[in-house]
């Protein structure tokens, strides 16, 4: 099997060592999953034997008025790679931008769909901060761009003002402008920063969320689009297998949902104040670690074997060699709870 080329691999590990790693590799709510959603699970599985509603069209309703648009505007999938997919095969994009370095799975979907791409680089003497040079690139020679916002995996955001040039650009050139606002919720200027208000009447937008990361339910597999254009909505339903979306992620979708602002403003102050922590913490090891709006934090360490020196400490952290754009010396951690945290440092400073 080919080595993934994402984070959360805490099973090749185990086979290695025999035990549980901390995982610091893979960006999951550090407040874990909700005790509601674990029982809607449990109760959920009684119903397995049965196929779910093909339509999630109780998740959609109890979206939809959680993200505050039209409920024909929801569209629910296994997880937003699995819509990454489904927008590129309904689309059929014949060239598209992306930015470098920023999330895989942009890439290998387009090329999968034998599309031509183009990037754009961030670069490491702007921080990979996305500036307003960018606004020259979106000419319409291109069919698609997908934005990640906050950019994974460093962590910066894009400008509401740049934002807002992006989208009236594509729009005129015609350019789908595919947004991932999958780690928007966890900053504090999430209501400013969502593209979600350019949604009405705009058929070149679309906007890409996920309960992975969010609720923590990446094990459940559940992702969802936001898009006014029903016609392109319909096509990506179309574009995939008649069930996308289990009974039990469906029935986790909902729990999540009912206490949803509480816990995501919970989960923004602990975040904060954590973030600091660990800012101050890789800087006191000698690191340059950049500014951060997600639940991770990239840095730059001159030792190019700290993936494999932290496994030994029974740790996994992502190692952002294999994004393009990037090299050996990058690296991505998760925050997760105050105590693994200490761990962490204390590992980074034995080494």
């Amino acid at each position: 099997m080919p080595e993934s080329m994402h984070g959360g691999d805490i099973y090749s590990y185990e086979r290695e060592y025999g035990e549980k790693p901390l995982d610091f590799s893979s960006n999951i709510n550090p407040l874990r999953m909700q005790k509601a959603v674990l029982a809607a699970l449990c109760e959920a599985a009684i119903h397995a034997d049965c196929y779910p509603d093909p339509h999630s069209t109780s998740l959609c309703r109890k979206l939809a008025q959680f993200e505050q648009v039209a409920q024909d505007w929801v569209l629910c999938s296994g997880g937003a790679a699995d819509l990454i997919y489904r927008i590129v095969y309904a689309y059929r994009p014949k060239r598209a931008l992306l930015l470098a370095p920023s999330f895989s799975e942009y890439e290998a979907a387009l090329r999968a769909g034998k599309c031509r791409i183009q990037f754009a680089r961030l670069e490491a003497t702007e921080q990979f901060q996305l500036t307003e040079a960018f606004l020259e690139e979106l000419t319409s020679g291109y069919d698609i761009l997908f934005l990640c916002n906050p950019n994974n995996p460093t962590g910066q955001i894009i400008p509401a003002n740049l934002m807002e040039k992006i989208v009236k650009k594509c729009r005129e050139n015609q350019i789908l402008l595919v947004v991932d606002e999958c780690f928007l919720d966890f900053s504090e200027h999430f209501q400013e920063l969502t593209v979600k208000k350019y949604l009405q009447n705009n058929p070149y937008l679309i906007v890409l969320k996920a309960f992975t990361k969010t609720f923590a339910l990446a094990g459940a597999r559940l992702g969802y689009i936001l898009c006014s254009n029903r016609d392109l909505l319909e096509q990506i339903a179309a574009a995939g297998q008649p069930w996308p979306v289990s009974t039990l992620a469906q029935a986790a979708g909902e729990a999540a949902l009912q206490n949803a602002a509480e816990y995501l403003e919970k989960t923004r102050k602990y975040l904060k104040r954590e973030r600091e922590f660990l800012r101050y913490g890789l800087t006191c090891c000698g690191y340059k670690v950049f500014e951060s709006h997600a639940n991770y934090l990239f840095f730059l360490a001159q030792d190019t074997q700290l993936v494999q020196k932290m496994r030994q400490e029974g740790i996994l952290i992502r190692g952002c060699e294999n994004y393009r754009g990037l090299g050996p010396g990058y690296y991505r951690i998760a925050i997760r709870r105050h105590e693994d945290n200490i761990k962490l440092l204390g590992a980074f400073e034995r080494i």
